[in-house]
């Protein structure tokens, strides 16, 4: 197997990984210009979508790829290590003086890390169909890009409400599509094997998406909205994660 081929599919993976997060942030920060009692019902829409492409799409992908005990196994897991990290983010993560402004950037990190750990499952996916049906992985790659873009968004909002420079989610971006550019170079190499462990850690990205999003996210956008603006937005969010998923 050709060095190079290896190469072109961890690059493709990377740009396929990076460029719906990265379009997504770049909203975002377009998004937070908007008056500032309608941002948290942007912030609600975006967590309704990711909360759409959770349950609609990735917790049935995980459960036909290695069955409901290792996904739950892996939500579990999941929630568990965030929950872990959010208590640690809060003693050794300090970058600046504003203790909201410092809980957002915490919920950024947080929700990039639970990002690039689902990319990384779905990079050997692409990279498996680079190697063995190219037309599948045409169709697989312009639906990754598609999905990115709300998970970028909802990446983007926490970095951007906390006053970080534009340049940070484009960095934030490569940094999370790394995952995708790892998994699908292996996919090229190996294929997809062991689908047990990819269920389990598709289980942990959703468990960790679950608390950032909910706990880390929209509870504080629900508080300063007020419920039923919060709600609206959270639904309005969930239509729109309908309507990507049925145009893929």
């Amino acid at each position: 197997m050709q060095v190079a081929g290896i190469v072109l599919a961890g690059a493709f993976g990377l740009l396929v990984g990076g460029s719906g997060i990265g379009a997504g942030g770049l909203l975002a920060y377009g998004i937070v210009h908007a008056r500032r009692p309608m941002i948290p019902v942007f912030v609600s829409a975006g967590t309704g979508t990711i909360a759409a492409f959770i349950w609609l799409e990735i917790f049935p992908e995980s459960i036909r790829t290695g069955g409901l005990f290792m996904t739950l196994i892996g939500v579990l897991a999941g929630y568990a290590l965030a929950r872990k990290m959010d208590r640690l983010s809060h003693r050794v993560f300090i970058m600046t003086n504003n203790p909201g402004q410092e809980r957002l950037l915490q919920s950024g990190m947080l929700l990039a890390f639970a990002v690039g750990l689902h990319n990384f499952p779905t990079g050997m996916a692409l990279g498996s169909s680079l190697m063995g049906t190219p037309q599948i992985a045409r169709h697989l790659s312009f639906a990754m890009v598609i999905h990115s873009v709300p998970e970028g968004l909802a990446l983007g909002l926490p970095l951007a409400l906390s006053k970080v420079r534009p340049s940070a989610i484009l960095i934030t971006a490569v940094m999370v599509a790394v995952p995708t550019g790892l998994g699908a170079g292996l996919g090229y190499v190996f294929g997809i094997v062991f689908p047990s462990i990819l269920s389990f850690m598709l289980g942990v990205a959703i468990g960790t998406i679950i608390y950032v999003t909910f706990f880390e996210i929209l509870s504080p956008a629900w508080k300063e909205s007020g419920a039923r603006r919060g709600a609206i937005g959270f639904l309005c969010g969930w239509a729109l994660g309908l309507f990507m998923i049925s145009i893929l």
